[in-house]
């Protein structure tokens, strides 16, 4: 029961829309208002004896008047006000109760608890705040420790018995307090140091979604990204012929499903060839293989590729939609571009022969130049299309790739 009322008072004012790092204030605070609000009522047990005049427990009383107060603007949102309300009611208060107490008593111990409390309220924006007022209780707690002044509010004197007490209660008090405030610090960064990995797992997990694993990781070792020219790589483009009609006649919802049906299935079968994910545009898929990383046969691997995701085309969309095809290789140059938004991308003539290839195929097939067919090395057929004339290039020697029908003894 104790640990839920605790977990109440932690979670006042908390709000849906709270950032992790609000929490983590809100948190601090609630912490250091719920030991106050204790400190507050262990006053009374010190001045119910007779030894003190009667009004002087108004003091504990507006203590914890003070703390109810500094809940309620928690509640509302309004940290900057409790904290600030919370530290000057705290230390003019105190600063009373030392007075009017024994110098004996050890009260002036409760100067340290608040000062741990005033670095754990102000978060790291107020930090000048923060060390402003931690000084101010330290020096506070100096001045008492060494010059010891007090007892103003006594009516008689309390034996030494009763001082005793009042030492060890004040003392176990101040260690309780000390230990529980940094024990919620040491909690409370405990689950800010695991919200910031998960978050930095979340981010590189979003980071690899959108560059190339090995692009990432020059990324986070801070290294600067040097364009570079690869010698031989196979771009691969995809366009789902058809679309731009299926779009016209289709609800949004169904357009945007089946286009990010087919993309996944593509990207599923790219992760097994290692194959790398350039970009989508409109209904247009870019892949390469050989950058970033140097395959040894690139083609024959992007052959592989690109049969298997036109089977899983046709098994899935087959009288739908269709798939056209256009596979290159050769040099390119490849780099990452972008301040806010990177993007990793290629640029050369192997990407606009690809991408023209794919654009003078004809649905269902895999349109391949000349190139990439001879240094194709596996089991694949080859169908001659003769020269075609492709825009802006000139006439190239074409083929369209399948996958070989003749098996080996």
């Amino acid at each position: 029961m104790e640990e839920r009322l605790f977990q109440k008072l932690l979670s006042i004012g908390y709000r849906k829309d709270l950032t992790y790092g609000e929490i983590r204030e809100l948190e601090s605070l609630n912490t250091a208002l719920a030991v106050g609000g204790a400190c507050g009522l262990l006053g009374f047990v010190l001045f119910l004896p007779g030894y003190f005049r009667r009004e002087i427990l108004l003091l504990p009383t507006a203590y914890v008047a003070l703390v109810l107060v500094c809940f309620h603007f928690s509640a509302r949102g309004l940290r900057g006000a409790a904290r600030v309300t919370f530290w000057l009611g705290s230390i003019l208060l105190l600063l009373a109760v030392v007075l009017v107490s024994d110098p004996n008593s050890l009260v002036h111990m409760y100067f340290l608890i608040l000062m741990l409390a005033s670095i754990s309220i102000f978060p790291a924006r107020e930090r000048v705040l923060s060390i402003v007022c931690s000084t101010c209780c330290g020096g506070l707690f100096i001045v008492f420790q060494f010059w010891p002044v007090g007892g103003w509010g006594l009516s008689t004197q309390p034996p030494e018995a009763d001082l005793t007490f009042a030492r060890y209660f004040n003392l176990g008090a101040t260690v309780l307090s000390l230990g529980f405030i940094g024990y919620s610090l040491a909690q409370g960064y405990a689950r800010m140091s695991d919200g910031l990995a998960r978050e930095q797992d979340r981010s590189d997990a979003l980071l690899r979604n959108v560059l190339p694993e090995s692009i990432v990781d020059i990324l986070k070792s801070n290294q600067a990204i040097v364009p570079e020219r690869r010698e031989r790589v196979a771009v691969f483009f995809a366009d789902i012929a058809g679309f731009t009609a299926f779009c016209n006649v289709s609800p949004p919802e169904t357009v945007v499903q089946t286009l990010n049906q087919i993309f996944t299935l593509f990207d599923r079968v790219a992760a097994r060839y290692g194959i790398e994910k350039i970009k989508t545009i409109g209904d247009a898929y870019m892949a390469v293989v050989g950058t970033p990383i140097a395959v040894a046969e690139p083609e024959t691997v992007m052959a592989r590729f690109a049969l298997e995701a036109r089977q899983v085309f046709q098994s899935n969309f087959s009288g739908l939609l269709n798939l056209r095809v256009g596979l290159h290789t050769g040099p390119v140059v490849a780099g990452i571009i972008g301040e806010r938004r990177f993007s990793y991308d290629l640029w050369g003539a192997t990407v606009n022969i690809a991408s023209r290839l794919e654009s003078h195929g004809a649905p269902g097939r895999i349109h391949v130049s000349d190139e990439f067919r001879s240094r194709c090395a596996g089991p694949f057929d080859f169908i001659a299309c003769g020269s075609v004339e492709l825009k802006g290039i000139g006439p190239v020697q074409t083929f369209f790739l399948e996958a070989s029908t003749t098996t080996s003894e």
